[in-house]
């Protein structure tokens, strides 16, 4: 008899996803039956109900979705099933709906003609359901291959299928950026990067929209104040065709250049500048001999090779495409933002990589170790596009955050949405943003 257990860091409740801490898998061969082995599963789903993760078992496109591999299944007892391009197969041989499901099951290396038995049984907990895995008869050499890729072809493909389909998303939506005199930045920003600066209709705000609209890039608003801090805080990355040529318009509109053109590894290259303003910012560029898959010209066919490129240059120059955000403690600084906000991290010495942008109109960034005090104000402010501004308060609190200005409108009956100002663990100033309510909510609130 053997046995080991899977730990998986605690989720919250309210992000929707499995939480994998309680999971455990047992092994053994009984002595009856020395070349077989069994499986046991314990894992916890949040916020999906017991028949729907059932329902979606049972269904060949939902069930394609979850595990990402098509699959062949139906809800029909002896019926046949299939997935993983026939890899996995068997037949369901009793269905309890909403319940249990068990099949006979096999994979494409077991001994020729020899299935396992698998049951599923789903329980209603308090925040979602319970599943209980138990898969007997499993050739034994193939147990430890088995009781990791429940794991690895299923529950966690299914922990982000969740996210996805009903789960808490949010991503890095618009940039602030500080001007000590709106004016002049207005001017840099449109003469150096080719920005629409627009009359936003409030003062000591305008808004900015970069030309390059598809893919991960945003738009944001340069906002007054008294006096911009010039230490290195929030850094946006600003996408250009040629980082040369950008420097000497960087120059010539008033900017510093701070570091000339480097390498950021295998990711392509960057240069580090101060705005009109005093404001750190890095320019990027892809890698050489890659182009910008997203950048199209929809102005008609041109038959002029020249003007094709002018056109893609001018696509290309002028976009925020990525964000750095200071951590006096990078560990605790990734915590916040995945227990606050469920971002991905991908883990690098001194620097953790974000995946935040889970729709159009919002980019990704990192979390970097910083060697000087952390900016609290007057600095870049991200603002962080979020389905409820009132769920997401809790999160930011109970993660170590601080609410610095609760929830109000932007505009007069939230007509541009709702926000929520908040401190991170490291003390970085950030807002919330909630897209307005739908015209149909407005004209019922307004009945009612």
């Amino acid at each position: 008899r053997a046995s080991h257990s899977i730990d998986f860091v605690s989720l919250q409740p309210i992000r929707q996803v499995v939480n994998m801490a309680s999971s455990a898998a047992s092994v053994c061969a009984p002595a009856e039956h020395p070349k077989t082995g069994r499986i046991e599963h314990h894992v916890e789903f949040k916020q999906v109900t017991p028949q729907e993760l059932f329902d979606w078992y049972l269904d060949s496109e939902k069930h394609g979705d979850m595990v990402g591999s098509k699959a062949e299944i139906s809800r029909e007892v002896g019926k046949e099933f299939k997935s993983f391009q026939g890899k996995i197969e068997g037949k369901t041989e009793e269905l309890v709906n909403g319940r249990k499901i068990v099949q006979s099951w096999r994979a494409s290396g077991f001994p020729e003609g020899h299935f396992s038995r698998l049951t599923l049984s789903f329980c209603p907990t308090e925040n979602g359901t319970h599943l209980h895995l138990v898969h007997e008869d499993c050739p034994l050499d193939k147990v430890a291959s088995l009781t990791e890729g429940w794991f690895d072809y299923y529950f966690k493909p299914m922990k982000r299928y969740i996210e996805n389909e009903k789960g808490w998303k949010s991503s890095v939506c618009h940039v602030d950026i500080p001007c000590s005199d709106i004016d002049r930045a207005s001017k840099f920003y449109a003469d150096t990067f080719e920005w629409d600066i627009i009359d936003a209709g409030m003062e000591g705000y305008k808004l900015y929209s970069c030309k390059r609209k598809t893919g991960s890039s945003v738009d944001g608003g340069l906002y007054k104040t008294d006096k911009v801090v010039t230490d290195k805080a929030v850094t946006i990355y600003v996408w250009v065709d040629d980082i040369p040529t950008a420097l000497k318009r960087v120059q010539k509109n008033g900017g510093k250049v701070l570091k000339e053109k480097y390498p950021i590894g295998p990711h392509g290259y960057a240069a580090d500048i101060r705005d009109s303003e005093g404001n750190w910012m890095a320019l990027y560029t892809l890698p050489d001999g890659h182009d910008d898959p997203e950048v199209k010209c929809n102005d008609g066919e041109d038959k002029d090779e020249e003007q094709k490129k002018k056109k893609r240059k001018v696509a290309t120059i002028q976009s925020v495409c990525h964000v750095d955000i200071p951590a006096k403690h990078l560990a605790r600084a990734t915590r916040f933002y995945e227990d606050a906000f469920n971002w991905h991290f991908t883990k690098m010495p001194g620097y953790n990589y974000f995946n935040s942008a889970r729709k159009t109109g919002s980019i990704n960034g990192g979390v970097y170790q910083a060697d000087t005090a952390i900016v609290t104000d007057r600095a870049t402010k991200l603002y962080i596009w979020v389905q409820s501004v009132d769920d997401t308060i809790p999160l930011i609190e109970k993660a170590g955050g601080t609410i610095v200005k609760p929830k109000y409108e932007i505009g007069p009956n939230a007509a541009h949405g709702y926000t929520c100002e908040f401190h991170d663990s490291e003390g970085n100033y950030l807002a919330l943003w909630q897209e307005p309510p739908k015209q149909e909510k407005k004209d019922e609130e307004k009945s009612s």
